[in-house]
């Protein structure tokens, strides 16, 4: 099995920002505040660079 026709890549997008989102509030609970805030800031970066699935299925408006 080939990984990339098996993974949905939003569904590993999405994996990806939890990881993010799980190691800020381990670096927040560590006390390590401007680590948690550069990977904060980094997870924001990913976040822009993914495809937004909102306008995947967009359509334009008939007026």
């Amino acid at each position: 099995m080939i990984p990339s026709e098996s993974v949905d890549p939003f569904l590993a997008a999405d994996d990806s920002i939890m990881l993010f989102l799980y190691a800020v509030i381990g670096a927040f609970d560590a006390g390590k505040s401007d680590q948690a805030i550069a990977l904060m800031r980094a997870s924001v970066d990913f976040v822009r660079r993914t495809p937004n699935r909102a306008l995947v299925s967009l359509e334009p408006p008939a007026f």
